[in-house]
């Protein structure tokens, strides 16, 4: 009885397998076929019996070209010649649907005249079946993949954070996502859409954009307040170029709970009506769970003020995805080309020659800045026009006091050390000067005393010499011209 058990749960589990490989197969509107002892594999032929594209990486197809019926075959598979990657699938994607279509059926049709020299049993369908089911498959097929954008600060950036656990409810849904962030902490709006200067050479069309920068507003001196609406609603109308949806997303924060935080999150509301793009507001789902649960059970939810813990990015993950279905239809239309817009708001990079650049790497995103070090015995000089918003810098144990001048004048001293100054991270500093003609700006580092007992950790860099890390200008409008870097002799 046992011998019998054991056979059945084999036969069983063979079935379910058989079943399961024919359903993948079936539903799947390409299938690779890479070679066995030579192109004609039994998959080549299992494909073709059920209208799924075989994508053989032969040219060697002599055993199909004895006969007409093998010619039509060969006219209605993909031949790739290249590597099994990015490129292969872009190409897939890009094929015509009514293309696609039409090898399909063709196919089942040779393969129907074929079937009685096969070795394998087949399932007979008619032709106006096999081109309702391609059709599906394309449809279904197209729905597999989602191009998001995010745009944002910290709360985006982070890599454990809802940015992840709403690509995991995409996925769970049988969606699958390509991301391209273009978020970096400690960041507001100012700073990201400059940021989205960076995008360069779209050719279609992002599925959704994701933009969230409230929260990096609500901290001082990221973004000036009177700027807030124009900037928001001028990175809304670029995203809106280059995504065929677009939502404007505000995150909880709990030194902001309540009405604090409206005079930041209300100018971003409203660029979002100037732009008729839907807003998700979290704030209030997490202010009512804050008030229902005990400080340790909070802890699990929330690591800091602003920055989800595990449990809580599950949580804005999935009000953020449920929100989303409800909002918009994810459909499976042809590519859309991006369409024209003048960014006038943007990071210009500077050119030192004869100056070494180095790069910086963002941990969580690995989106790269370039820039270039000076020590405290040199200048950066450089001539401006327009509104010249503020300047990127590298920061870390090395930073220190910084001054501006513009035409020989003092505009700005700041210091660059802070409490998170034990490691390097991106740090925008805004001027909002507007210079109606060109102006020569000097940026370097001053000897003033620096307090290390506010930074949170120590770190052997604090004792030593100080350095300025300077990648990029942001600006609106704003050209820059006659880069260099001053020595000693020089500035004397």
């Amino acid at each position: 009885v046992l011998s019998k058990e054991i056979e059945s749960h084999h036969i069983d589990e063979h079935h379910q397998k058989t079943f399961r490989y024919n359903t993948i197969l079936s539903d799947s509107v390409f299938s690779l076929c890479p070679l066995g002892a030579g192109p004609n594999t039994l998959r080549l032929w299992e494909s073709i019996a059920v209208g799924t594209i075989p994508v053989l990486f032969s040219k060697d197809l002599s055993i199909l070209t004895e006969s007409d019926l093998g010619k039509e075959i060969i006219d209605n598979v993909v031949v790739w010649d290249g590597d099994v990657g990015e490129h292969l699938f872009e190409f897939l994607d890009n094929l015509k649907r009514e293309d696609l279509v039409e090898k399909s059926v063709s196919l089942v049709s040779t393969y129907q005249q074929f079937e009685t020299k096969s070795c394998f049993e087949s399932n007979p369908k008619s032709l106006n079946y096999t081109v309702e089911k391609t059709e599906k498959k394309i449809v279904e097929s197209k729905l597999k993949k989602l191009n998001i954008l995010y745009v944002g600060a910290s709360v985006t950036a982070q890599k454990d954070g809802y940015r992840t656990a709403l690509n995991e409810c995409f996925e769970n849904s049988g969606t699958k996502i390509i991301e391209k962030v273009m978020a970096t902490g400690a960041t507001g709006s100012m700073f990201g859409i400059c940021n989205l200067s960076t995008l360069v050479k779209l050719e279609k069309k992002f599925d959704l954009a994701v933009y969230e920068y409230s929260t990096g507003d609500l901290n001082k001196g990221l973004t000036p307040e009177l700027e807030i609406l124009n900037v928001v609603s001028e990175s809304l109308s670029y995203l809106k170029t280059i995504s065929k949806n677009v939502v404007l997303v505000h995150n909880y924060r709990s030194d902001f709970e309540g009405d604090k935080g409206n005079f930041i999150r209300d100018k971003h509301n409203q660029a979002a009506a100037q732009n008729s793009i839907p807003v998700i507001d979290n704030t209030g789902h997490f202010e009512e769970i804050r008030r229902n649960v005990s400080d340790s059970v909070w802890s699990d939810y929330y690591r800091d003020n602003v920055h989800t813990g595990t449990k809580g990015s599950l949580i804005v993950a999935d009000f953020i995805f449920k929100k989303l279905v409800e909002l918009f239809v994810f459909s499976a239309s042809e590519t859309v080309p991006v369409e024209s817009f003048d960014l006038k708001s943007r990071f210009t990079k500077l050119n030192l020659e004869q100056t070494e650049q180095e790069i910086y790497i963002y941990p969580s995103t690995k989106q790269e800045f370039s820039y270039y070090t000076l020590q405290n015995n040199q200048q950066l000089s450089f001539t401006c026009k327009g509104d010249f918003w503020g300047v990127v810098s590298i920061v870390g144990p090395y930073s220190g006091w910084v001054e501006v001048q513009a035409d020989g004048q003092t505009i700005q001293k700041f210091c660059q050390l802070d409490a998170h100054c034990y490691y390097e991270r991106i740090q925008p500093r805004q001027f909002l000067r507007e210079f109606k003609k060109a102006t020569e700006i000097k940026i370097f580092l001053v000897d003033e005393e620096l307090d290390f007992s506010k930074v949170k950790k120590k770190h052997a860099r604090h004792e030593g010499e100080r350095l300025l890390k300077v990648s990029r200008i942001m600006g609106r409008n704003i050209e820059i011209s006659n880069e260099k870097v001053l020595t000693q002799e020089q500035i004397k």
